[in-house]
């Protein structure tokens, strides 16, 4: 933990890679009024508390499942159900590719269309109307000469607009794992409704990542120090300024806790017992080269 946000979220890495780590309460109310709790951790490549706030990226909690049911339509929509028939390895990677080569093109074809309606979900794209219009496209050799970069022309920009899917519902369930030896579905422990049941309520609680019993802790301690050092984040702090500051009265032991926050490459020692902030622990608005990549 290299810093705790005012907002309960704290700076953390992994190696050489800088995240923000975001404990939330999650707490959902479904149409029969039942209520579930769950506590989620997320760790973020956004560091910036104020451009992105903790709560905003836990209500994406449910977006992220979609990178994995996004990929069903490689089987249920362009193969129908049925499965590969290379008989090899090799042939079996090629098909593979092919399929994903005509999957991601659908995909950016569909956003591309679906811009074109501000304030569209993209969701609302339909891959089988898209699919339609693309083999549709290709049998008609409708706009063979034109532009290939060109999506205005293309079918896909036409029909996914026109044949919108209904706004997605926001649903929760048991996850259900199937018995192999039985034909009757396992109850899962989990206190989810075992049927498909709608959201009408979705409560978030960011939770501190300090708890305020160990405001005097060492890493209370850390934080505190780190946090005053980033208010002017590049010029040397003496350890008797910042013990001064913080009401610190045991000058000789915070003197050693700051050599050993310099040895773990929290902060730089410029002089003799004056340090300033190392390029990990800077701000983020300190920091040009610091990732925002969500």
């Amino acid at each position: 933990m290299l810093a705790v946000l005012p907002n309960g979220s704290c700076l953390t890495r992994f190696q050489d890679l800088r995240v923000r780590a975001i404990d939330a309460d999650i707490t959902l109310t479904t149409s029969s009024g039942q209520r579930i709790t769950g506590r989620f951790r997320r760790a973020t490549t956004p560091l910036d508390h104020r451009h992105d706030p903790a709560e905003a990226l836990a209500r994406l909690s449910d977006e992220r499942w979609e990178t994995r049911s996004a990929f069903y339509p490689l089987r249920h929509t362009l193969l129908t159900g049925r499965v590969l028939r290379s008989q090899n390895p090799r042939g079996l990677e090629q098909e593979v590719w092919a399929l994903l080569t005509v999957y991601q093109t659908q995909r950016m074809a569909m956003v591309d269309a679906i811009k074109s309606l501000p304030g569209a979900d993209p969701d609302r794209a339909s891959l089988t109307v898209a699919l339609q219009a693309a083999r549709d496209q290709l049998v008609c050799a409708d706009h063979a000469l034109s532009d290939p970069s060109d999506c205005t022309v293309s079918g896909i920009a036409t029909a996914v607009p026109s044949a919108l899917l209904p706004s997605r519902r926001s649903r929760t369930s048991a996850r259900k794992v199937k018995c192999p030896t039985s034909r009757y579905p396992a109850h899962p422990t989990s206190e989810r409704p075992l049927t498909s049941q709608n959201i009408i309520g979705l409560a978030i609680e960011i939770q501190t990542q300090l708890p305020a019993s160990a405001t005097h802790s060492h890493s209370g301690q850390r934080n505190q120090v780190l946090q005053l050092m980033r208010t002017e984040p590049h010029r040397p702090w003496h350890a008797r300024e910042l013990a001064t500051a913080l009401a610190y009265a045991q000058h000789g032991s915070f003197c050693v806790q700051l050599g050993r926050w310099a040895r773990e490459g929290l902060l730089d020692r410029t002089a003799d017992a004056t340090y300033r902030l190392a390029p990990d622990c800077l701000p983020p608005e300190a920091s040009p080269t610091d990732s925002q990549c969500p």
